[in-house]
């Protein structure tokens, strides 16, 4: 009981610091908010132009967010395998990894093409 709680305490420091880092990030973009800049926001200063900023804006931020669980499932998934001590704990961290590679990969993926497709077209 006491080791579950090591772990579940471990891993909500880890999750709370991967969500500082992302907080971080979305900080350090305040000049804009969803790419327009505050200054026409307040003068209502918004044209057609500002909708693929906008946007590419909420898709980086569900990017980003999806990203950081994926790699907080593979830090868990990690951690499965390291102290599960039967078979079917290392079997479950194993699935839990490839499935959050995968979400990973997706999201990369994605990202990519989004930033293609905007680059290229807009």
């Amino acid at each position: 009981m006491k080791i579950l709680l090591l772990r579940l305490r471990y891993f909500a420091a880890l999750a709370l610091g991967m969500i500082g880092l992302l907080s971080l990030s979305i900080a350090q973009a305040a000049d804009t908010y969803l790419g327009i800049s505050k200054e026409n926001l307040r003068s209502g200063n918004i044209t057609t132009d500002d909708i693929p900023k906008v946007i590419v804006s909420l898709i980086n931020i569900v990017l980003a967010i999806a990203g950081t669980v994926s790699l907080v499932m593979i830090i868990y998934g990690a951690f499965q395998m390291v102290m599960g001590s039967y078979e079917q704990n290392v079997k479950e961290g194993k699935q839990t990894i490839t499935y959050a590679l995968i979400g990973l990969v997706i999201s990369a993926s994605s990202w990519f093409i989004i930033k293609f497709v905007f680059t290229s077209f807009v």
